[in-house]
């Protein structure tokens, strides 16, 4: 109700909670405040780094668990695509809670949301999908079954086209990968993988494998020194897998842009490049095909049975 009436309410420290409704919030609440109020509200009853209560069947409040000083990227990207762009797979923006402190000290609270309708968890939707592939007595063809990974890439670059576009904005305003970063990608794979490499051991598949395949994962790493051209930068969502994407009758639509909250503000809010985004996404869809094989066989499914869909290829 706050955020719906704008309010700004005084703290004892002498700073404010300043809240603001969104451009969308009068096509969710064309009451406002007042129809809010009279609303249902329950737990969204997912885990998740954030508080999130379902208002009315319409709106999602998001309460951030761990509060620290900085603009959210939550709040800042969805206002950008949302409210900005017009993008529409990422939820509208229904407004925002801040706590403003006498020294200029801002720090997101809350954000408030439109509760994306007839939506599904792309992650469930896609292992569930594949597992019923994996055992139909028929064939089922990639094409048919690469159609759902097409239509999230199209989107995805639709994304990465808008955060490209950013320019206007010193804090999304893309630029050319420099020397810096260049030499912290470098040292940051070589550091995950001498920790994989540790944690693994020499014994077993696992660490074999990857004690054999880690020459040419570091030569890899070795030529982020001399590129042969250098990627640019943009804001992207950061930590983009299927369980941040929602299927619906419209198309995908992608939420959680707060990053990983045990990250500095800092981080969370980098510029970097787009092909994490994707590479998260692709990991993603590894996993769910592992997944739909499990699932398969606990259903009956055996390895050297018929499979309606080839996995292999499909990966």
């Amino acid at each position: 109700m706050a955020v719906a009436q704008g309010r700004v309410v005084g703290t004892e420290g002498g700073g404010a909670l300043v809240c603001r409704p969104g451009l969308g919030l009068s096509a969710f609440a064309p009451g406002g405040g007042a129809e809010i109020a009279g609303w249902e509200e329950r737990p969204l009853g997912a885990e998740r780094s954030n508080t999130s209560s379902v208002l009315g069947d319409r709106l999602l409040l998001k309460a951030f668990r761990r509060i620290v000083e900085g603009l959210n990227p939550e709040l800042e990207l969805i206002a950008y695509l949302a409210e900005e762009r017009g993008l529409h797979s990422v939820p509208a923006l229904g407004g925002s809670a801040e706590y403003v402190g006498l020294d200029g000290t801002v720090a997101t609270l809350a954000v408030l949301e439109e509760l994306v309708p007839d939506a599904e968890d792309a992650y469930e939707t896609t292992v569930a999908a594949l597992a019923e592939w994996i055992a139909a007595p028929g064939v089922v063809a990639l094409e048919f079954a690469t159609e759902d990974a097409a239509a999230l890439g199209t989107a995805l670059a639709e994304l990465h086209a808008t955060l490209a576009g950013a320019g206007e904005l010193d804090d999304l305003a893309p630029r050319e990968a420099g020397a810096a970063d260049l030499e912290d990608w470098r040292r940051t794979g070589e550091a995950a993988l001498a920790a994989a490499l540790s944690k693994l051991g020499a014994d077993g598949p696992p660490g074999t494998e990857l004690a054999a395949w880690a020459p040419a994962i570091r030569d890899r790493l070795a030529t982020l020194e001399h590129p042969a051209s250098l990627p640019r930068l943009t804001r992207i969502h950061g930590d983009l897998h299927l369980g941040r994407v929602l299927r619906t009758p419209g198309g995908f639509v992608f939420v959680d842009f707060e990053g990983d909250p045990t990250h500095p503000m800092s981080d969370r809010r980098r510029l970097a490049s787009p092909l994490q985004d994707v590479a998260g996404l692709l990991l993603s869809l590894d996993h769910a095909s592992t997944a739909a094989e499990r699932r398969a066989m606990a259903a009956g499914w055996t390895p050297g049975d018929h499979a309606g869909l080839d996995t292999a290829a499909w990966r």
